[in-house]
């Protein structure tokens, strides 16, 4: 019997995420490509916390819902460990980076 090789990816110690941000008439509008998550503030400052935010539950919802490896599959990037605190770190376009924390 032949043994066939398989892939294995190793689970992600944190989650890198980029986000861009954009202004847009009186507002600041932040999103995470990655993960297709939009937020909006009255300001730059408020839009970063914002996003911030939208990212941590966007992760947490999924991984509630049992959906978090199927997404970060669909957008090519690494599986993660559930049942823990998953450090995400946001990388904004001022070369300035959050790291966060989210349950899953």
């Amino acid at each position: 019997m032949k043994r066939l090789k398989t892939a294995t990816k190793t689970a992600a110690a944190e989650l890198h995420l980029s986000v861009k941000l954009q202004k847009r008439k009186r507002w600041g509008v932040a999103s995470c490509p990655e993960l297709d998550v939009w937020s909006q503030g009255d300001d730059e400052e408020e839009a970063r916390r914002m996003i911030a935010e939208a990212v941590r539950i966007f992760i947490e919802e999924c991984a509630r819902m049992g959906t978090l490896l199927d997404v970060l599959r669909a957008e090519k990037l690494p599986p993660v460990h559930l049942g823990s605190q998953l450090p995400i770190i946001l990388a904004f376009p001022d070369n300035v980076e959050v790291c966060l924390k989210a349950s899953i």
